[in-house]
């Protein structure tokens, strides 16, 4: 039994180094293997190496090996995406806790006493000052308005005439209103300062110092406004050029002109209703610019409502705290109208065609006038 055994295995072994050096036919190696207990993998992908019985069975094994893979790409994928949400995530909440915590200590520092209860003592100290205040504000509103005017009656009617009749200006355009971009506001504020230097040397009574009086005027400061207007062209020019890229202008002017109206009526009752949403953007942006600027207004030493919260923060820096955060509050307020007041602008000029010149349809030709006509 012993030699039997031993004989057993010597012809199990022996084909397996014959099948190793050629001596075999390749076929007898595979005897062994159900032996040894190893489970073969036949041509169609079966463990038991068997043949799927037919194309159909083929077609469903290649079948779930591809849907294996594709839900094994898809679970790769759906990690991957939210492993990035959830970073987007994060570096929002640390940019909205780095805004967030400054102007909280400020609120608390403003109208909270040492003991923790709440006071308005800021606000009342400035009532002592209540002139020269009330003086900032009305700067300030002079120029916020002026702004605002100056921007939306120059830059509109040039994006309108480059829309319509100049397209190949539009890069030139572009160009320049980026600027303002490029250079800083403190450069900008160091130039202006050696031009008005420049004019006030040519002397009293020439018009190189007249005109530098003028535009250094304290009750309607000129300089400040068409710095202002400057400063919100990038913004400004993007808003107003996505709005008129979203209209058929050659085709209101071609049929305003044919019913017998003029470029004027044109603007008036149909592209500047058609751009509610754009100048709406651009002019509350125009407005938060304007009160809450201050690099500019203290370099050419004009008495805005930021000039003068800085110059009083050493009389009442509690005071100038609490009217700092109610100027940061009413343009953060003017911003979040702006974008739900465009947003509603645009919902409605989509649901309802642009207002403009009507023509009273003509009346369809009947059927005998369509006759006599013919006959004739």
């Amino acid at each position: 039994m012993g030699a039997a055994h031993r004989g057993g295995v010597r012809d199990l072994r022996l084909p397996g180094r014959a099948a190793q050096h050629g001596r075999v036919p390749a076929g007898a190696a595979h005897d062994l293997e159900p032996a040894l207990g190893r489970r073969r993998i036949g041509p169609g992908g079966n463990r038991d190496g068997a043949r799927p019985a037919d194309g159909a069975g083929r077609r469903r094994h290649a079948l779930r090996i591809h849907q294996t893979a594709a839900e094994r790409n898809e679970m790769g994928r759906s990690l991957a995406d939210r492993t990035v949400r959830a970073a987007g995530w994060a570096a929002v909440g640390v940019a909205l806790l780095g805004a967030v915590l400054p102007l909280l200590f400020s609120v608390s520092y403003a109208f909270t006493r040492n003991d923790g209860a709440f006071t308005l003592d800021g606000l009342s100290a400035l009532t002592e000052l209540e002139s020269s205040l009330g003086r900032a504000l009305s700067v300030t509103a002079v120029i916020t308005v002026g702004t605002v005017v100056l921007m939306l009656g120059t830059l509109l009617p040039i994006l309108i005439v480059v829309h319509v009749w100049r397209p190949g200006w539009r890069p030139v355009i572009e160009t320049i209103t980026t600027i303002p971009l490029v250079v800083p506001t403190i450069a900008l504020a160091a130039g202006i300062v050696a031009m008005l230097r420049w004019g006030a040397q040519q002397g009293r009574g020439s018009w190189q110092s007249s005109i530098s009086q003028a535009l250094q005027n304290t009750d309607f400061p000129i300089l400040l406004i068409g710095t202002y207007t400057v400063l919100c062209l990038p913004f400004a020019f993007r808003a107003l050029d996505s709005g008129l890229r979203t209209l058929p202008l050659k085709s209101f002017f071609e049929a305003s002109q044919s019913l017998g109206g003029n470029t004027f009526r044109t603007l008036v009752r149909i592209v500047i209703p058609s751009l509610k949403q754009p100048v709406m953007y651009s002019s509350f942006f125009a407005i938060a610019l304007s009160i809450g600027e201050f690099t500019v207004a203290a370099t050419l030493n004009q008495q805005t409502l930021p000039v003068w919260i800085f110059v009083n923060s050493s009389q009442d820096f509690r005071g100038s705290i609490a009217l700092s955060l109610m100027s940061t509050a009413l343009t953060w307020l003017l911003l979040i109208l702006a974008t739900v007041a465009a947003g509603r602008a645009g919902r409605a000029g989509r649901a309802r065609p642009p207002v403009g010149i009507r023509s009273e349809a003509a009346p369809a030709p009947s059927p005998t006038a369509t006759r006599e006509e013919a006959l004739v």
